[in-house]
């Protein structure tokens, strides 16, 4: 043990006369030694351990997570809306389309008032409008009052079939600003895609949002929910297409 104490003794006098130490750290630094290698000498395997003994859940111990600074709240996001834009020789629709959304899917679920069209042309049958509730007529204002400023609001359910078979269950909050659209929907009864067309307007469009989920029945669905506005008429729609399968078997109509 000795022979190991003498030459850092003699180091540390050595660095003292480089240094210029002064001599009280002097002999602090010199009594560095004698304690380390007391210890090893003393107790070997305990050179490292801690002087008092630590149980094995305080090595353990993580900080709980109550005890760290609340994280502010995430900001609520909107639904991400489509962007459709158009040059002299381009048009680009856009939209974070669901992964499992096929081509078709995609072209059906971006029509902007005319599914029923689309559906007709996809099927190659007609397409027929089956009304299931809208708010009462009796209950709103007549016609004559609907205004930008004072709009008249009907909620509608209706089912899309063809070949008597429900295609689509279409639920909608119709917003009538202009007399003209409010005695179209509220007197002669137009579905919203045929009031556009017989007023001669071809509505802004804005996909909000698609998604695909199954039914109780097993029935893999897709719905999607959008928005049509013209300075008469604003619509907000949902539309469930009932099953998945129609984009993808011919036969599934007379299935």
């Amino acid at each position: 043990m000795q022979r190991l104490i003498y030459p850092v003794q003699s180091l540390l006098t050595l660095l003292r006369l480089h240094l210029d130490l002064p001599s009280p750290l002097h002999l602090q630094l010199s009594a560095i030694p004698f304690a380390f290698l007391d210890r090893l000498a003393i107790h070997p395997r305990r050179m490292f351990e801690p002087t008092q003994p630590i149980s094995h859940a305080a090595m353990n111990y993580v900080e709980p997570y109550a005890a760290f600074p609340a994280l502010p709240p995430a900001p609520a996001q909107a639904p991400a809306a489509n962007k459709d834009s158009y040059g002299k020789t381009l048009t680009h629709f856009q939209f974070p389309w669901p992964r499992e959304i096929n081509g078709i899917e995609r072209v059906v679920l971006s029509a902007k008032g005319d599914l029923q069209r689309v559906l007709s042309a996809y099927f190659g049958s007609p397409i027929s409008v089956l009304p299931i509730f809208s708010t009462p007529s009796s209950s709103l204002p007549g016609p004559a009052l609907a205004s930008p400023a004072q709009p008249i609001t009907q909620h509608r359910t209706v089912h899309l079939l063809c070949a008597s078979k429900r295609v689509v269950l279409a639920t909608s909050t119709v917003h009538l600003l202009s007399p003209r659209a409010a005695h179209l929907i509220l007197d002669d009864k137009y579905a919203i895609g045929q009031c556009y067309r017989v007023m001669g307007q071809n509505p802004e469009f804005e996909l909000q949002e698609v998604w695909v989920d199954r039914a109780s029945t097993g029935e893999e669905r897709v719905t999607r929910r959008y928005k049509l506005s013209t300075q008469e008429m604003v619509c907000e729609i949902e539309e469930v297409f009932e099953d998945r399968r129609m984009f993808r078997e011919e036969g599934w109509l007379y299935a």
